[in-house]
């Protein structure tokens, strides 16, 4: 991702559907909008 974001936003598993909202979401993250971040879903 280019540049330094100045907020971070969790991204949760439900904004993979649509797919328009995660399109949304990760283009305005590549934009320095914000930085996405994922939970460890691996986690029993």
């Amino acid at each position: 991702m280019a540049g330094h974001a100045s907020y971070t936003a969790l991204l949760d598993a439900n904004t993979l559907y649509p797919i328009v909202t995660c399109d949304a979401l990760l283009s305005l993250a590549s934009t320095s909008l914000f930085a996405a971040k994922w939970s460890n879903s691996a986690q029993s």
